[in-house]
């Protein structure tokens, strides 16, 4: 939706086509690095391939990820000598990778995910354990605390329906190209 409202290019994640995914969720110890290794190909990839082929007519892209994700997950999914060796591949990646102007999470409680899960029915996702979704969000929330270099925009998404809700969405965009984010981590409505 905010790719039609500005007239943008979206970048969207590739998920589904990671064969390692299923596979993650029923062994994680046994499949969790090539499931990260995979993932930090792909988003580089991905990345690459976007901004190597610039559009002068639609310059503003809007990804559904950020880079850094495969990090933030990789530090909670691998063991230790598998994360230092990830981590040092990330590095040389990620000198590479461009900085978002401003990046907006949508954040949403434990119960809203896993409706949301429940909703989109995928076999593979159904299994998931609360306590991992719980570490999955608290780690995003550690990562954000820690950015400097650009501003991260955090919206509590259960008080909003941007999805139905034209003025809910437009006094969202308003807010991101009016106001002066500072570097670093803002918020948006109540938390």
């Amino acid at each position: 939706m905010l790719c039609t409202d500005l007239h943008a290019r979206g970048l969207y994640e590739k998920f589904a086509d990671n064969p390692y995914l299923p596979e993650f969720y029923k062994n994680p110890e046994k499949n969790a690095f090539p499931l990260e290794v995979s993932f930090l190909a792909e988003r580089f990839r991905q990345i690459q391939d976007m901004f190597e082929n610039p559009d002068l007519f639609r310059p503003i892209v809007i990804s559904d990820f950020i880079f850094q994700k495969s990090l933030i997950f990789a530090r909670f999914t691998l063991a230790e000598p598998e994360f230092q060796v990830f981590e040092k591949v990330f590095r040389l990646l990620h000198q590479t990778a461009p900085r978002p102007d401003v990046l907006i999470y949508l954040h949403r409680d434990l119960d809203s995910l896993l409706v949301n899960i429940k909703k989109r029915g995928r076999p593979y996702e159904l299994g998931i354990a609360p306590e991992y979704l719980q570490k999955v969000s608290d780690s995003y929330t550690e990562y954000f605390k820690e950015v400097r270099h650009y501003p991260v925009l955090m919206i509590q998404a259960d008080h909003f329906d941007f999805l139905n809700n034209m003025e809910e969405r437009s006094k969202l965009i308003d807010f991101v190209k009016l106001s002066n984010l500072k570097n670093g981590l803002n918020f948006y409505g109540e938390w």
